[in-house]
């Protein structure tokens, strides 16, 4: 009947994804896509040693780095951050 029905009204703050955190708003649309193959292999990656040695090896390269290639080494660092603090949890 008319009087029985139910609204249900949901609301969900917008957030932003792990790759726009991480700073894939200043990477052309193939870097984007590149970070998000990255991002959920490091996901996926469960060897805390690999991880560890990933990150030192951007580093590195982040030295050495032009002002093109930046970003994107910025922004698959703080991916690998963010990975090995949810694995200090």
């Amino acid at each position: 009947t008319r009087e029985n029905r139910n609204v249900a009204v949901y609301t969900r703050k917008v957030a932003k994804s792990p790759g726009e955190e991480s700073g894939a708003d200043k990477l052309a649309p193939d870097e984007k896509s590149a970070l998000e193959k990255f991002t959920a292999e490091v996901k996926k990656e469960t060897n805390l040693k690999k991880l560890r040695s990933e990150l030192t090896t951007i580093n590195d390269e982040f030295g050495d780095a032009d002002d093109k290639t930046k970003p994107m080494l910025e922004a698959k660092r703080k991916v690998l951050e963010q990975r090995l603090k949810d694995f200090k949890k």
